[in-house]
């Protein structure tokens, strides 16, 4: 039997069949490992570079090793040689390589699936954000570093959107000229609202009413009197709160001796927000306007009453009031208009009264 029959995977048996070889000799065995390992390279390859997820091997240098189909479309390097034998250090964004050094390190030291989130650079100068995930491995005879990559630049960018959104509606927020409280109503057994908790307030709020430091705080133990002295502030909170409907009032909030305009409304069940304005100084001017004019109209009604019919003596000269008694003219007109009297002589009554003195003058 020749050699290359045996390579050829068949040797005769016993019984004169020719059965497949088990063990060869000369060329043959030496070609037959290589072409399984060369098979199971191209598998291995083949299946990675079907992977969705982008995967790469970088030795302890930072050097790429390998780099699937995924991974040159994420960096938009068309061959592999763009990538394989470069620096991973050429890829990430420079303010997050610090995190990628020490998740390679941390690898190395032996922890297992090290989850690190970085900006990278693609080779047309473009930046993605990735989950990179490594694991320690051996590849080329070296230990190194196999990292699955994940784009979440969508996911990144929606984040960063709704940060900025939230950072825009939070300055409003804050600079807002009006007080803000949102808030999480208490009810007792019986569906009374007794209470309501400080979930989150604005600088304005604190400016407004002199309360600090109420956030987690009820409201019973910020003002302790609420209840007895502002029992319809919880009546319209909770009301708001249960039905949803928006109310705008009006009131002295007693505890804290200042007049306050509420717009309050509901964003989701058991809650309510308010909105509110210190109108203590517009009330004051207020009730100063309505205490001059009712001094006006008093005034008014007082000159009008002056103004009629006077039944007046034509002898002494005093005036029937109202009751029917006769009083001095002064005293009348005193009582009704708040004038005052001096009294003294004309010059006519000197002469008729005292005409002696009269004719010294």
């Amino acid at each position: 039997m020749k050699t290359k029959d045996i390579h050829r995977g068949a040797v005769p048996a016993a019984d004169g069949n020719r059965r497949p070889a088990t063990e060869t000799t000369g060329e043959a065995p030496r070609r037959l490992p290589k072409e399984r390992l060369r098979e199971n390279e191209e598998l291995f390859r083949s299946l990675v570079d079907q992977m969705t997820d982008s995967l790469i091997i970088i030795d302890w240098e930072g050097t790429i090793r390998f780099a699937n189909a995924a991974a040159l479309q994420l960096v938009e390097a068309a061959p592999d040689t763009e990538a394989v034998g470069r620096s991973i250090i050429e890829f990430v964004a420079p303010e997050n390589l610090p995190a990628v050094l020490a998740g390679v390190q941390r690898v190395r030291s032996g922890q297992k699936r090290v989850k690190v989130e970085c900006g990278i650079r693609t080779a047309n100068g473009g930046k993605r954000w990735v989950e990179a995930i490594g694991t320690k491995v051996r590849y080329g005879g070296a230990e190194g570093d196999m990292v699955n990559i994940r784009d979440i630049t969508g996911r990144r960018q929606a984040e960063d959107a709704l940060k900025a959104s939230e950072k825009r509606y939070y300055e409003l927020f804050e600079n807002m000229l009006d007080g803000m409280a949102h808030c999480r109503m208490v009810f007792d057994d019986a569906g009374r609202p007794v209470d309501f908790v400080y979930n989150l307030v604005n600088s304005a709020f604190g400016r407004l009413t002199g309360l600090k430091d109420v956030v987690g705080r009820r409201v019973t133990e910020v003002i302790p009197l609420i209840r007895e002295q502002s029992p319809e502030v919880l009546e319209i909170y909770g009301r708001v709160a249960v039905t949803g409907r928006p109310e705008h009032f009006e009131f002295l909030f007693t505890p804290l001796n200042i007049w306050l305009s509420i717009s309050v409304y509901s964003p989701d069940p058991g809650s309510f927000v308010a909105v509110f304005e210190n109108i203590t100084e517009r009330k004051q001017v207020e009730m100063e306007r309505e205490r001059l004019i009712g001094e006006l109209q008093q005034a008014l009604s007082e000159v009008k009453t002056l103004s009629g019919l006077l039944p007046i003596c034509t002898s002494c000269k005093k005036i029937r009031n109202d009751e029917g008694y006769w009083e001095r003219i002064e005293k009348y007109i005193s009582d009704r208009s708040g004038a005052l009297f001096s009294h003294g002589l004309c010059p006519e009554c000197v002469r008729k009264l005292y005409p002696d003195y009269s004719q010294k003058k």
